[in-house]
């Protein structure tokens, strides 16, 4: 499956207020995403497969090395080599 099927078929959080980012997000880890919305970002983590709260949002951006999902990403990605 292509990365932008996957991303069409993600289902967007119904409570926007806790999901909005009003700055464009940017995190140097390799499974975070975002995506433009109506006037504002969405992040997506794709460890977790789930939609980042503009809290978690924020955590990625600043602590992207020592996250404990990220880890678990690279573990995985390991696995599949």
């Amino acid at each position: 499956m292509s990365e932008q099927m996957s991303r069409d078929k993600r289902r967007r959080p119904s409570y926007t207020p806790v999901f909005a980012i009003y700055h464009r997000p940017s995190s140097e880890c390799e499974f975070f995403e975002y995506e433009e919305a109506e006037g504002y970002y969405l992040a997506y983590c794709k460890v977790l497969q789930r939609y980042l709260t503009r809290d978690a949002a924020l955590k990625c951006e600043n602590y992207w090395k020592t996250c404990p999902f990220r880890k678990i990403g690279l573990q995985m990605a390991e696995e599949k080599e």
